[in-house]
């Protein structure tokens, strides 16, 4: 799907946002198996994420920067893929669409058996804030970032 395909709320999420504040994302990083000290840099982190995409060959790019680290990831909605999150972890991720969230389903991966896959839900709310929803098992996290472009 290119950007010319997309919903008004769905085009919303491209751009480039800067963390606000988290709910909950220390217990959703223990659900999954982050150590202490991983979680604690994950705390520091103000990370910015740059969400793009490439028209010719609808391939979405993401990118997150932080003082601590820079990771990029590609995919097409709809193709299952190889990814390896920020911390290491391998997963089968698919992206799709449900209405004007973006979904990113996160499978275990034959290097990574004992991985807790995640679903990560993003959308732009009424005010305008990016919002990731990490979910793993019943644990239910939220981010918010602010635009800033």
């Amino acid at each position: 799907m290119s950007s010319t395909e997309l919903t008004p709320k769905q085009e919303a999420i491209l751009g480039s946002w800067i963390l606000d504040r988290s709910v909950n994302f220390d217990e959703y990083l223990k659900k999954i198996g982050i150590n202490a000290f991983k979680r604690a840099i994950a705390r520091k982190a103000n990370p910015m994420i740059i969400v793009s995409i490439d028209d010719d060959d609808e391939t979405w790019k993401v990118t997150v920067k932080s003082a601590f680290r820079k990771d990029e990831w590609t995919f097409v909605v709809g193709e299952r893929v190889k990814q390896k999150t920020i911390d290491g972890r391998c997963f089968w991720t698919t992206a799709t669409w449900d209405g004007d969230v973006l979904v990113e389903i996160q499978e275990v991966c034959d290097e990574d058996p004992s991985a807790v896959p995640s679903i990560i839900r993003r959308y732009v709310n009424r005010d305008d804030f990016l919002v990731a929803e990490c979910i793993a098992g019943n644990v239910v996290a939220k981010r918010y970032y602010k635009r800033v472009d």
